[in-house]
């Protein structure tokens, strides 16, 4: 309270990594692979039109390139037929809540205009649109 007895917001010295746009978890944890090689990398934990949350084994070291590609399962009523190529860079990296997995935080470098109306397809379809009062750090350690 301040001193005319009125709230105030806390306001941290050191401001983390914040996302410019809402993040939207999605409803349908698609498979995230190497562009490169085709390697599983993960699944997609959460998604904006900047950048995603990878859930996944591995930790990546910030400032990686990533060539990232999203692709529903063969035979997915709901996401058989998404298919996303992407350039992205890896912005942080820690554990996941489940300990056994590693949380990345990526941001997109290069996209299209393909690409992005693909990645806002993503988000109307098998988004849910985080709330106002939700972490805006990414699921940043």
């Amino acid at each position: 309270m301040n001193q005319r007895g009125g709230k105030t917001g806390y306001r941290p010295q050191i401001q983390r990594l914040r996302r410019g746009e809402k993040r939207s978890h999605l409803l349908y944890y698609l498979p995230v692979h190497d562009g490169n090689d085709g390697t599983r990398l993960g699944v997609l934990g959460d998604l904006s039109p900047e950048g995603l949350l990878l859930i996944g084994e591995r930790a990546f070291t910030p400032g990686q390139r990533l060539q990232l590609q999203i692709r529903g399962e063969p035979g997915s009523e709901i996401a058989g037929d998404v298919r996303v190529d992407v350039t992205a860079e890896a912005r942080w990296s820690g554990p996941d809540l489940n300990p056994s997995y590693t949380a990345t935080g990526v941001r997109f470098v290069r996209m299209d205009e393909p690409t992005r109306r693909a990645i806002e397809t993503l988000l109307h379809e098998l988004g849910l649109l985080a709330g106002e009062d939700d972490d805006e750090t990414g699921g940043q350690p």
